[in-house]
């Protein structure tokens, strides 16, 4: 997976170490950095990083910062998401369903509606 330090830096502005020290300690706490590649001056590195699948709190830019956020005991700051608009009204159920074949119940007492 590939991380760009400078979206970490984005989530942790006081991040106190450059991105060979964040490689190293992230790589430390189980969080492994095979690889960092240099953008060039403003742009960060790039981290090739190999995530385990039991950690997919891990597998984005806020879950590795997250991880540096206990590393150095910073605080992060909470993700805001806007949802988009309904553009229709909504329906009186959360699904409709149309049947096109009659459905016949044979055991009512197992029956919700």
């Amino acid at each position: 997976m590939k991380i760009l330090t400078k979206w970490l830096r984005s989530y942790l502005p006081g991040l106190p170490e450059d991105d060979a020290k964040l490689a190293e300690d992230l790589t430390l706490r189980g969080i492994a950095v095979e690889g960092i590649y240099d953008l060039g001056a403003g742009n960060g590195s790039l981290f090739e990083m190999d995530i385990t699948t039991n950690r997919v709190d891990a597998m984005n830019h806020y879950g590795i910062a997250r991880e540096a956020a206990a590393i150095y005991g910073l605080a992060l700051p909470a993700l805001t998401l806007l949802c988009p608009r309904e553009s229709r009204p909504p329906s009186p159920s959360p699904c409709a369903l149309k049947l096109k074949t009659p459905v016949a119940v044979s055991q009512p007492e197992f029956y919700a509606e």
